[in-house]
């Protein structure tokens, strides 16, 4: 038969405890550090832009164009969620001056006159035209992150009485700037 002296008994139960506490707290630490762990990721800025064609239609040959003729497009513009952009326009490859003009492509071209505002209030008043002067007659925005429409208005503007182009398919390209 094995007893127990009180000594024994108390070196067994203080072994227990230790063993107890180390595995409940694990190992003893010396010292703590810490560090700063940066977490990040960027957002590019960026536009897209889409053009269409703005279609006036037609009209029968020998038919003077009595009265305005209005059509209007829509361009879709895709920019990063805040993002301040301007749309300018220029005056188009067969323009004389500032008078924008569709020509028929022949070997002695003729032409019709029209011209591109940014609203149809804008049409209606008959100015400003949308241009390429940076703050002036350009449109702006802010991008919405997911592409949305901007129309353009467009005129041909009622001929002179009497005034009939010749027939034929009438076109003219217009670059637009996207500046973001």
């Amino acid at each position: 038969m094995i007893t127990y002296t009180h000594r024994h008994s108390q070196l067994a139960l203080a072994g227990s405890l230790m063993l107890v506490l180390t595995l409940l707290t694990g190992t003893a630490r010396a010292a703590t550090i810490t560090a700063d762990l940066t977490v990040q990721f960027e957002v590019n800025t960026t536009c897209a832009i889409a053009a269409a064609t703005l279609d006036f239609g037609n009209s029968a040959a020998n038919s003077p164009i009595s009265g305005d003729v209005n059509a209007t497009a829509n361009v879709s513009v895709d920019c990063t969620s805040g993002l301040a952009y301007e749309i300018t326009m220029n005056d188009g490859t067969n323009a004389s001056g500032t008078d924008r003009r569709m020509s028929d492509g022949a070997a002695t071209p003729s032409y019709i006159t029209y011209e591109l505002y940014r609203s149809a209030a804008d049409r209606a008043a008959g100015t400003p035209q949308w241009r390429a002067t940076s703050g002036t007659d350009t449109l702006t925005g802010v991008g919405a992150g997911a592409a949305v429409n901007v129309s353009v208005f467009g005129q041909i503007p009622q001929l002179a009485a009497g005034a009939t182009p010749p027939a034929g398919n009438y076109a003219d390209t217009v670059v637009m700037t996207l500046t973001y």
